[in-house]
């Protein structure tokens, strides 16, 4: 039997594999991706952005730091008045007497400081305490929106202060009564912010054992300097003859009132 030679015999060359790159769950779903396998087949929760890890709280911090050096350079007599009073070796009304126009701008410029102060802390504690875990996820849009949400607080619970003591006053024909407690009050924030100003930019950006410190640190001098604030209210009733009642009441309504609002709504969030 006779063989043929053909023409696929002769040019058949050897098979050669080709190099085809093929496509990652990376490439087709991008870099964040994972594997899900059948042990670990329930959704992945999604990852909760930082509260402290974007610009605005970023910008928040140098605000608080660059006010804090101007209030320190340009009203240094003002602030050693404030830790006078802080220290009880003059009295609000003595300083109300003497006040001047500039005096009044740095009450004014320190609430401001105060506000940032207070908003930059809330941010901080919430995120170091794992608080604002509690809440839903967000985007990245509304991490950045969150200090200027909460910058907004403080400064609802200022304006109902000023305006339930305003109708309290005007009702009882004691508004005299109630300005003096209103300038008292301003005194009393206003060289706290400064005193805690310091220790929150100490662990403001930062991480670690040593923000750990500071944080508790801080909130023990909060304690403090409200317990001392406490004690200020407290004769500044029964100075003026009025009852410890009356002193317990305006507490419960003015001052806790919203604040505890505020927390009631931020557990029924969880």
């Amino acid at each position: 039997m006779r063989g043929f030679v053909t023409d696929c015999d002769c040019y058949l060359s050897d098979i050669v594999p080709l190099h085809v790159h093929v496509p990652s769950e990376a490439d087709i779903f991008g870099v964040h991706s994972k594997l899900v396998t059948g042990e670990t087949g329930m959704p992945q929760p999604i990852e909760q952005l930082s509260w402290v890890e974007n610009y605005t709280y970023e910008g928040l911090v140098i605000a608080i730091f660059i006010l804090f050096c101007y209030l320190l350079y340009n009203f240094r007599g003002d602030i050693l008045q404030l830790l006078r009073f802080l220290a009880m070796h003059t009295s609000s009304e003595k300083i109300y007497a003497e006040q001047k126009l500039f005096f009044k701008r740095f009450i004014n410029l320190s609430t401001l400081l105060g506000i940032l102060l207070i908003c930059g802390l809330s941010v901080k504690l919430c995120d170091y305490f794992g608080l604002d875990g509690r809440l839903p996820a967000t985007g990245i849009l509304n991490v950045n929106l969150i200090p200027v949400i909460l910058l907004l607080i403080p400064g609802i619970i200022l304006l109902y202060r000023y305006l339930v003591t305003g109708i309290v006053g005007a009702v009882t024909r004691n508004q005299a009564f109630f300005k003096s407690y209103r300038f008292m009050s301003h005194l009393s924030g206003s060289v706290s912010f400064l005193i805690l100003t310091p220790f929150f930019l100490l662990f403001a950006l930062g991480d670690g054992n040593s923000t750990t410190f500071f944080i508790y640190l801080t909130i023990t001098i909060v304690a403090a300097l409200y317990l001392l604030y406490l004690g200020k209210s407290y004769r500044f009733f029964i100075e003026r003859n009025v009852s410890i009642l009356q002193w317990i009441l305006y507490l419960c309504t003015v001052e806790w009132f919203p604040v505890s609002l505020l927390l009631l709504e931020a557990m029924r969030m969880d």
